[in-house]
């Protein structure tokens, strides 16, 4: 199993849920208005920098994240947006 963590701007954040879904990822947590500096630029939920970020997280399956991986990669080139994925070993799910 591996824990899939995927960042990106606020406004794909319904995307991302139905990518998650439609895989049959069977739960995930979702951190909305993230803030923070990356590709896209600042995302800080102020006057200055207004736009804000989500993450999500998911324990998957080594195929199924690899699955929701190249869909992402696949949509990240159709919208032309920016998402970011990491992922890492879990070695025990309570």
């Amino acid at each position: 199993m591996e824990m899939l963590v995927v960042f990106a701007k606020a406004e794909l954040r319904e995307e991302i849920e139905m990518v998650l879904t439609k895989q049959g990822v069977p739960g995930f947590t979702e951190i909305a208005d993230a803030h923070g500096m990356g590709p896209s630029g600042a995302r800080m939920g102020s006057a200055v920098h207004p736009k804000t970020s989500v993450i999500l997280m998911a324990v998957v399956d080594t195929a199924l994240r690899q699955k929701i991986a190249d869909v992402l990669r696949d949509y990240t080139r159709e919208c032309d947006c920016h998402i970011s994925c990491v992922y890492w070993p879990v070695e025990v799910a309570l």
